[in-house]
């Protein structure tokens, strides 16, 4: 039994992201599915969202890597404070956030159980990173180009997870 679905109706789940970026930043961007792309090196902001189901052979979720000029867009737009005044707390609370709007974009269209469960997102350090990345497989990856870099959503699997 897989966590995540095969067949994934990308034009909901970019739809849901874009739709999903604009409500946290006030801007409006453009997801697309990149099947073909390698997974992102790490990014400043890179939150992992667990997904798991009872009596699964596999685990997963969603990545979401965040560069720090779009975490300070976010938090500014949520806290109503100019981007430059934002202080590192605010940063992780508003990168927490988008973790869990943008996964829920992803895990609504893409998990093929009813009774997933859906962990809390966390921040990944460099090294919880490389681990992840060196046991996962990705699903799907999405990305949006952005003026300073590049927005990731990545839903994984994690074959035999212990």
């Amino acid at each position: 039994m897989r966590v995540l679905a095969q067949s994934v109706d990308v034009l909901k789940v970019t739809a849901c992201l874009s739709t999903g970026w604009e409500f946290l930043s006030g801007e409006r961007r453009a997801f697309e599915h990149v099947p073909d792309a390698p997974p992102p090196g790490y990014a400043e902001f890179c939150y992992f969202m667990p997904l798991s189901v009872p009596g699964a052979a596999t685990a997963g979720g969603v990545g979401v890597f965040i560069e720090r000029s779009d975490a300070r867009t976010i938090a500014a737009n949520m806290f109503g404070e100019p981007p430059h005044e934002i202080h590192a707390s605010k940063l992780n609370d508003a990168c927490s956030e988008a973790c869990n709007v943008l996964a829920e974009c992803v895990t609504l269209n893409i998990t093929s159980q009813a009774n997933v469960s859906i962990g809390l997102p966390f921040r990944a350090d460099d090294l919880v990173f490389q681990q992840v990345f060196t046991t996962c497989v990705p699903v799907a990856i999405y990305r949006c180009n952005l003026r300073a870099g590049q927005l990731f959503v990545i839903a994984y699997e994690i074959p035999n997870p212990s």
